[in-house]
């Protein structure tokens, strides 16, 4: 018998048990499922982290204050002398709010070179408007959600109209107005700050605004990506534990090793329903062995060999193997798609809702291992019952009730 009569033979079989065969089929095709669809989603979500994360560029370090430490124009010249940094720019990142009809709505407040901001930070872009010059401080650039919030309630604000927003001092409550002068385009979440939902001053701004000589960080730009590491560890070696230091690159990095353990961690528990699969084959197999006793015997006393016998079962098993396995990848597949939509609303603007409706990245040598993991489930589970087959005297196989 040659592999392409056992297999037709195979099928046949299976379509004369359709309610135990689909029934194994479907207890095969969950780990495929699991596995693809956890892999796709959070493929999805590591792609998205690092899109948003490169949009602050390659060659940019957050360096901001840590036990009680405060950042002075000191620290910005010594880490713009620093070898290979081509602009250290100081900022004011302040709390505060407007009022609207639909109640207060809290925006960041981040005062810096907003040239050098949007110099330093390729996503930041402006949609429409001008940045104002570097000494003004009556002017103000929107993010994105600032200008265009998604509250119907709330007010609009485009370019040539007047901001007025209120931030807490210990003085008090004080409230500023700004001349909008221009808004940006969404960026979407980053490691700086919220980066659509702040509003930007030059900063002499927020100087005047605070009060106070102590920046809350540095934007430091490096002149190329591969002195990142270089001039992280110069600020550390300057500084030790009184800053904390971030890049763009540390973040996909760090992101990339949460998503990789999550992915293992999940996958590994999505890997015990191939154990239960094999279970499944195994026993659905050794019933067809006791069913089929007497065909076995007929099947031997025509001249069928041992050979025969075990490849005419194990075929069997094995077409339920890729069936569950096809089955399986495209259910996962579904799934993630379905999971994706659904993320933003279950997540709202936390965790990774807030990073919105992220396409699954399907892994090509994911699937294919999945695929042939379950071809081997099926291999292997049937292979002892395909063996006891064989090994039945035709004679007593004759004489089964």
């Amino acid at each position: 018998m040659n592999p392409l009569d056992a297999f037709m033979y195979a099928i046949e079989a299976l379509r004369d048990r359709k309610v135990r065969s689909a029934l194994t089929i479907i207890g095969i095709m969950i780990g495929p499922a699991a596995i693809v669809g956890i892999t796709s989603l959070t493929g999805g979500y590591g792609a998205q982290i690092s899109s948003q994360l490169l949009k602050l560029g390659t060659n940019t370090i957050l360096v901001t204050p840590s036990g009680g430490y405060t950042l002075t124009q000191r620290d910005v010249q010594t880490i713009s002398s620093m070898p290979g940094v081509v602009g250290a720019y100081p900022f004011y990142d302040v709390p505060a709010y407007i009022n609207t009809p639909a109640g207060r709505e809290a925006v960041d407040v981040i005062a810096i070179n907003l040239q050098g901001l949007v110099g330093t930070l390729p996503g930041l872009q402006l949609q429409s408007g001008s940045l104002p010059p570097p000494t003004e401080a009556a002017e103000a650039v929107l993010g994105y959600y600032v200008a265009n919030p998604q509250n119907s309630r709330m007010p609009r604000y485009g370019v040539g109209g007047v901001i007025t927003i209120n931030v807490a001092t210990p003085q008090g409550v004080v409230s500023r107005s700004f001349l909008v002068s221009g808004v940006f385009q969404e960026v979407g979440p980053t490691f700086i700050a919220d980066l659509d939902q702040s509003i930007f001053l030059q900063l002499p701004a927020g100087r005047e605004l605070t009060g106070s000589p102590y920046y809350s960080g540095i934007l430091v730009h490096v002149s190329s990506s591969g002195l990142i590491n270089a001039t992280e560890t110069r600020i550390k070696d300057v500084y030790g534990n009184d800053v904390q230091v971030l890049s763009t690159q540390m973040g996909i990095s760090v992101a990339n090793t949460i998503i990789g353990f999550l992915n293992m961690l999940l996958a590994s528990a999505a890997g015990v329903s191939f154990l239960v699969a094999f279970v499944g084959v195994t026993t659905t197999m050794y019933t067809s062995v006791v069913e089929r006793t007497r065909e076995i015997g007929v099947l031997k006393a025509l001249g069928f060999t041992n050979r025969d016998v075990v490849l005419m079962f194990l075929a069997e098993s094995v077409v339920m193997g890729a069936a569950g396995g096809l089955a399986g990848i495209a259910l996962g597949v579904g799934v993630s798609y379905a999971l994706a939509d659904l993320m933003p609303i279950l997540g709202g603007r936390l965790a990774v809702g807030a990073l919105g409706r992220v396409s699954p990245v399907v892994s090509l040598p994911i699937v294919a291992a999945t695929f042939l993991a379950s071809i081997a489930i099926g291999l292997v589970a049937g292979l002892v019952p395909a063996l006891r087959a064989a090994r039945m005297d035709p004679v007593a196989a004759l004489r089964y009730e």
